[in-house]
């Protein structure tokens, strides 16, 4: 009744996801970043548009569409042929 040892360790590939579903989060959070960013921005504008925040200065010198454009084309693989 002896039992031979198990091996030890955990298989990585069960455990990682496929790189494009990182791609596919990054440019859903940069999605919802955009999302916020301009219900802020819509909010300050209405309120108080000569007092606007450090962080929407900074927010509005960023191309949202650019990152999310670049974050959902996944580099594209190249296949040598010999």
């Amino acid at each position: 009744m002896n039992e031979p040892p198990k091996p030890g360790g955990i298989n990585p590939s069960s455990l990682l996801q496929h790189p494009g579903y990182y791609y596919y989060a990054a440019a859903l959070c940069t999605q919802q970043r955009l999302d916020r960013f301009l219900i802020a921005d819509q909010e300050v504008t209405l309120t108080e548009p000569s007092l606007v925040p450090n962080n929407l200065a900074n927010e509005r010198k960023v191309d949202h569409k650019v990152i999310i454009l670049e974050v959902r084309a996944p580099p594209r693989c190249r296949i040598a042929i010999y």
